[in-house]
């Protein structure tokens, strides 16, 4: 077997292999109150040592978390937290009035040092409660985000294995 084809093909298997870090995902729960408060949860993903900064719409505010204070900063619309083996992160927000925006979130993983955007969440309040929209489907973005990797390897070593006949 030809040398260089034979590394691509290993190439594609390791790939397979390879763990994939989870990214950390946004949901919102319940309106509660008024319609004005709703719970954010943030699924922290693979992240044990690391940290989250969230980003409220104009309008909006920080109310409360059950995260453990030391581990919180709240400087306007910046909601910051320090993961410490943490699988997940609750807060509340509340809207001021009628009106709507996007929380946005980036995250950091100390360890493997990765990071990224959190998937962006349109949240928006009518005189009958609050509504949320996520951005995109991200079911199916988590399902095949691991796969692409592995496919791409695959195709690359198909056209190599096509060129080389």
């Amino acid at each position: 077997m030809n040398p260089r084809l034979f590394s691509l093909l290993l190439i594609a298997l390791v790939s397979l292999a390879l763990p994939v870090m989870a990214a950390p995902e946004r949901t919102i729960s319940g309106v509660s109150g008024g319609g004005e408060e709703v719970v954010v949860s943030i699924d922290t993903g693979d992240i044990d040592t690391g940290g989250i900064v969230e980003t409220l719409p104009e309008g909006f505010e920080f109310v409360s978390t059950t995260h453990p204070p030391g581990r919180l900063s709240v400087e306007g619309r910046q909601v910051s937290f320090v993961l410490i083996g943490d699988s997940a992160i609750h807060y509340r927000i509340r809207a001021s009035g009628k009106g709507g925006g996007m929380i946005t979130g980036v995250w950091e993983d100390f360890i493997s040092s990765e990071g990224g955007a959190i998937e962006p969440t349109w949240v928006f309040v009518n005189g009958e409660g609050m509504v949320t929209v996520p951005s995109k489907d991200t079911t199916a973005r988590a399902a095949a985000g691991p796969l692409l990797v592995p496919l791409a390897a695959c195709g690359v070593v198909a056209l190599l294995l096509r060129r080389d006949r």
